[in-house]
């Protein structure tokens, strides 16, 4: 049901950059007689030398129906959870298949970032971590630990160089689950230039200062303060001022008035699940 829901958003999200890609039943085919078949969807899982990560990197992305006849470019939208494999475990290519043939969206391409080990063992976020080394080299796919490069820096420009992308910000999005939510809404606002869109489901941001305030006391944001996941990509103890400039609403407080009038032109689409945020 999550997994439903957070593609209804993306939905939403995206129709924000494909509106002129959307399909329009009302207007005749005024082609050949015989039309080529569109080739259909697929997913490709994709490996790129990452220079940020100093190792191979894969991602998965999703090509719209008719993608190898065709000379069109697409929108892109990130979406963003962890290991490249967890949306494709969950059924996107039929799910966006589905939505495209309902006439809900249009054609779209989708990138799956792997953002952890290639065993998945533990959350990724797309945040350079500073205490790498507390992970060891036991398990491949960490590389550096240098996320946030690896995805700016080597993946996005990856794609848009070999794919038929619309490489610009207007049609560039983010989406994301749970701590992917948290990753696509807090990527966008470090880098506004880049996103239009960010739409989030059931997002684990923390609270401003990471001061709960049903708790007496500060620092008391128990999830960001004491999560292990944490740990290789804040410090322990933490970093507080690193971590700041990594949570969205300490993010905005801190942002100047030219960071905040970019922020405010990026179509923001948030559902939170918890009894809290409600």
């Amino acid at each position: 049901m999550k997994i439903f829901k957070l593609l209804l958003l993306i939905i939403v999200s995206a129709l924000f950059i494909i509106g002129s890609c959307k399909k329009d039943s009302s207007s005749p085919y005024d082609g050949p007689t015989n039309p080529v078949e569109e080739s259909p969807s697929r997913v490709e899982t994709v490996t790129i030398q990452s220079p940020a990560l100093g190792i191979e990197k894969n991602f998965n992305i999703y090509l719209p129906k008719g993608y190898d006849e065709s000379t069109e470019s697409y929108p892109a939208v990130y979406l963003f959870r962890g290991h490249e494999n967890e949306w494709t475990q969950h059924g996107i290519q039929d799910r966006v298949n589905s939505l495209y043939n309902a006439d809900k969206i249009g054609k779209m391409i989708l990138v799956m970032p792997g953002l952890t080990y290639e065993s998945n063992p533990m959350v990724g976020f797309p945040v350079n971590m500073i205490n790498r080394g507390i992970l060891g080299s036991s398990l491949s796919g960490l590389g550096t630990g240098q996320f946030e490069d690896y995805f700016i820096d080597d993946l996005i420009p990856y794609v848009d160089n070999s794919y038929r992308t619309k490489a610009n910000r207007e049609f560039r999005g983010t989406d994301g689950f749970s701590a992917g939510a948290y990753s696509a809404i807090m990527i966008a606002l470090r880098h506004p230039d880049l996103f239009s869109t960010a739409g989030c489901y059931d997002g684990p941001f923390g609270w401003s200062d990471f001061d709960d305030p049903g708790i007496p006391g500060h620092l008391d944001d128990n999830v960001w303060m004491n999560g292990s996941n944490f740990d290789p990509y804040f410090g322990n103890p933490r970093d507080m001022d690193y971590m700041r400039s990594y949570n969205p609403p300490d993010m905005l407080s801190d942002a100047s008035i030219d960071q905040l009038n970019m922020i405010k032109t990026i179509h923001f689409f948030i559902h939170a699940a918890c009894p809290e945020a409600t």
